[in-house]
């Protein structure tokens, strides 16, 4: 809950921006990353310090009651099935309610939403601090589903990976978790051909640029337009 609460409000700023100047979220958000960063650090670095952490960085493990159960020998826990769970919820706000589909012209055709009257404002803000919501909770999953404790290495970009699993999935949601699975596999094989083959640690990150650009090429080229001009044909 707290880290539910924690995202919305750490994203209140950049949607009031967003609704009142015109702020570029994507902009703001990527500082506020390094905003939450040097907080996170001087956290367990300062006052939330372990004295018995034996001068390493961190803060002291949470109880065991605070932690979320693993699912059998794996790193795997609850935080899996409530992402599919929210990606369904999703869908279904976007896709099968009036709020949703306002919601969705509103983002594609802004020009057309003002002309039907649909407000932009209370949306926005809405759907920034819902998104912000939704990473903190991501978040919290992350520390209390495997590290256990706030310490140094936890900020990995995996927001960053959030936005390439979102390209991946074109947005939709129920495509998103699909997506992100992928990235994960791609990356436990980039530690894989590491380790074996003694390729160099940024495999993992050629690997998904490469896919990430090859889909970002096709999806530009491959265009109603496109399709109307070119067909086709087999070579054989």
């Amino acid at each position: 809950l707290a880290g539910l609460l924690g995202g919305a409000a750490w994203a209140l700023g950049p949607a009031l921006l967003r609704a009142r100047a015109g702020t570029s979220e994507i902009l703001s958000t990527l500082l506020l990353n390094y905003v939450a960063i040097l907080f996170m650090e001087y956290l367990y670095y300062g006052p939330w310090r372990d004295p018995a952490g034996m001068g390493f960085p961190g803060t002291a493990m949470l109880p065991e009651a605070a932690m979320l159960p693993r699912l059998g020998a794996t790193r795997l826990h609850p935080g899996f099935g409530l992402a599919l769970l929210l990606s369904g919820a999703a869908y279904v706000l976007l896709f099968r309610t009036r709020w949703g589909y306002r919601v969705r012209v509103t983002g594609q055709a802004p020009q057309a939403a003002a002309y039907a009257g649909f407000s932009p404002t209370g949306r926005m803000l809405l759907v920034l601090t819902g998104s912000g919501a939704l990473a903190g909770l991501a978040g919290a999953g992350e520390v209390c589903g495997l590290h256990g404790r706030l310490q140094d290495g936890l900020a990995v970009g995996l927001g960053y990976e959030g936005i390439v699993a979102a390209c991946l999935a074109r947005q939709h949601p129920l495509a998103v978790a699909p997506a992100a699975l992928g990235l994960a596999f791609l990356a436990v094989g980039g530690d894989q051909l590491q380790s074996d083959l003694g390729l160099p640690a940024s495999i993992g990150i050629v690997l998904e640029s490469i896919l990430l650009l090859t889909f970002l090429a096709a999806a530009s080229c491959i265009t109603p337009a496109a399709l109307q001009r070119w067909r086709l044909r087999h070579a054989g």
